[in-house]
């Protein structure tokens, strides 16, 4: 897709990184003459275009599949564009599943490794036990609630070691007898074992499972049959992540360039500084904005404004 980009005027082979890697502009070209454009007997640009389409068509697809499929109108949500060739056709998938607001944040070319950071530290262990609400012998499963208890504090307090707080939730995986399923239901390891416990977690049971099944039969059996501790360990609060701000003086135009849009055809764009827009004022396409660390694409039908996070918010 990067050769399609840099053919369509999208990406200046020239400022690739901020300029640290020069891309062969001519390279791209004959590449895409040669595989995509006679195979199909068209022009160079719209084999270009036609590679952009299809990259942009497969992603629609992979978001209806977890949007649509779970009952999601996808117009209905804001589409964030994340990793650094995102703002080559975030616009294009955008429009293409009815997204009124597109989002690309300051750190969006980072966006994976900026979540790692922010994300709380998190591990899970896991035991298989058997047991069911007729068994007596409650002990096994409270052993094993302290050893995976243990584990979990040995993890505390060694990659989590630091962490502002940390916070330790169990849960057993149970179903009725013979029921081909399980759920997850919360516990208290303390006191498990005492009569009051366990007629909490059948009660819990029944609930859960009406929850997700509607129905629910607490003459039945339960079964449990694995136990599962997740610690989670808070890195920081509110910690955010900002670019350093464009050098005082940073033109935000860098110039124009022929750019050929799909369904537009060449249009003499304006190339201005990604990271040195103005927050707060709302811009009209055409454009191709650009940092050392991505490009994004804006068409004519689009309009644009960098907030004060430094987020850019795209309307389609």
């Amino acid at each position: 897709m990067s050769d399609a980009a840099l053919l369509l005027g999208f990406i200046d082979p020239n400022y690739f990184l901020g300029g640290a890697i020069v891309l062969d502009h001519a390279a791209a070209h004959d590449a895409i003459a040669r595989d995509v454009a006679a195979p199909l007997d068209v022009d160079v640009h719209r084999a270009a275009t036609a590679i952009i389409e299809v990259a942009t068509e497969n992603m629609v697809q992979a978001i209806v599949d977890i949007t649509v499929a779970q009952g999601v109108d996808p117009a209905d949500s804001v589409l964030i564009g994340g990793g650094g060739a995102a703002g080559l056709n975030s616009l294009y998938i955008a429009r293409r599943l009815g997204v009124k607001r597109l989002l690309v944040p300051e750190t969006g070319a980072m966006l994976s490794a900026a979540g790692a950071l922010l994300s709380d530290l998190t591990a899970e262990f896991s035991e298989v036990h058997f047991a069911t609400t007729r068994d007596t012998r409650w002990d096994r499963i409270g052993n094993a609630l302290q050893r995976l208890e243990a584990k979990c504090r040995t993890f505390a307090e060694g990659p989590g070691a630091g962490a502002e707080e940390s916070s330790v939730t169990v849960v057993a995986e149970a179903r009725y007898e013979s029921q081909v399923w399980e759920i997850d239901v919360p516990i208290d390891p303390d006191g498990f074992g005492e009569s009051n416990a366990i007629r909490k977690f059948r009660s819990d049971f029944d609930r859960e499972h009406k929850k997700l099944f509607t129905v629910e039969d607490p003459r039945s059996v339960v079964e449990i049959v694995a136990l599962r501790a997740s610690i989670r360990c808070r890195i920081a609060r509110n910690r955010s992540f900002r670019l350093a701000p464009a050098s005082v003086g940073t033109a935000i135009e860098r110039g124009t360039r022929r750019v050929h849009f799909p369904g537009q055809g060449v249009v003499i764009t304006p190339v201005r500084r990604l990271d040195a827009l103005p927050e707060g004022e709302m811009f009209d396409g055409p454009a191709i904005l650009e940092s050392p660390f991505t490009t994004v694409v804006i068409d004519s039908k689009a309009r644009y404004i960098r907030q004060p996070s430094g987020t850019l918010a795209i309307f389609p």
